[in-house]
């Protein structure tokens, strides 16, 4: 349904009080309350639009260009073993966690590890 039919559908109610009154009070409660889910629903898709069919962050990979990508990790701990291949630089990862400087994502586009835990900064030289 969509907000039209849902307050004709309101407005032709033989109910009185009607089913939505006991949420919304009144008329104008219960079209508010539509409006703002509605709202919702296109936040969600325009924010699923622009980060490549994600609704969550997405990140683009800017380091790695040197050394055939960056190191992923099975764990978010730094200790935790490594993955076999590393993630290319260019790539686009949806985020699925973030721990201070540890990210946990999943690959959308370009070459690595399905999911993992990267770095989002680069540690310095000799540090």
């Amino acid at each position: 349904h969509n907000i039209f039919q849902n307050l004709q559908s309101y407005d032709s109610s033989s109910r009185f009080p009607r089913p939505e009154d006991e949420r919304h009070e009144c008329r104008d409660g219960f079209e508010k309350h539509l409006l703002g889910e509605a709202i919702k629903e296109l936040r969600k898709a325009i924010t699923k639009h622009y980060n490549h069919g994600c609704a969550a962050q997405v990140w683009r990979i800017v380091g790695g260009g040197t050394t055939d990508g960056i190191i992923v990790r099975q764990k978010c701990d730094l200790s935790s073993p490594k993955e076999d291949a590393r993630l290319s630089n260019g790539a686009l990862v949806e985020q699925l966690g973030l721990e201070g400087e540890r990210l946990q994502y999943r690959l959308i586009r370009g070459s690595g590890p399905e999911r993992g835990w990267i770095s989002t900064r680069l540690k310095a030289k000799g540090a």
